[in-house]
């Protein structure tokens, strides 16, 4: 009987375990982040947009944002968000973006950041979202396999609006 118990247990445990692994994704909820400047969702566990106010991050972190990425220069003022997202226990990294700098090697920054699924839900910004939607058109281009016309649209959709972003983006898809 306690042999019994023990494989029952055993198996309960395995079951558990394989059921969180295959988890759904988490769904952020954007109408929940009433302070996020041009919000869009870039994949249904990862946000963007432009600068998110305090209690943007309050909300975000409600909702289990792990990982907060700022697309922004140090020039534009990093200091606050970064401050708030650490106090609220969320990962914060800085991929400097600008139209002339974006580049294959931040969309792999950005992949490093939120690709591995430890990392989501997650929350990507700029000043305005331009960027933000730039920055993902390259990711899913060289990270999700989409073709340049796909990631193009796909940056579109996601905020990338200012010809100088469609420009370079334009260049970098089509590598």
């Amino acid at each position: 009987m306690t042999r019994l118990r023990i494989a029952a247990g055993a198996a309960l445990g395995i079951t558990l375990a394989l059921a969180d692994a295959s988890a759904e994704p988490a769904r952020l909820e954007l109408s929940r982040m009433s302070g996020l400047p041009n919000a869009v969702l870039l994949d249904e566990d990862v946000a963007g947009g432009g600068v998110p106010s305090a209690e943007t991050l309050n909300e975000a972190s409600a909702q289990g944002v792990r990982t907060v990425v700022d697309l922004r220069l140090p020039a534009e003022g990093l200091k606050a968000e970064q401050a708030a997202a650490r106090e609220l226990g969320m990962t914060y990294v800085n991929i400097p973006v600008t139209p002339e700098t974006l580049s294959r090697q931040q969309a792999d920054a950005l992949a490093d950041a939120v690709g591995d699924p430890a990392d989501r839900p997650a929350l990507v910004f700029c000043s305005s979202g331009n960027r933000v939607g730039g920055l993902w058109a390259v990711y899913e281009r060289f990270h999700r396999g989409r073709t340049a016309e796909e990631a193009f649209a796909r940056g579109l959709e996601r905020g990338m609006r200012s010809e100088a972003v469609k420009a370079t983006v334009r260049a970098l898809v089509r590598e």
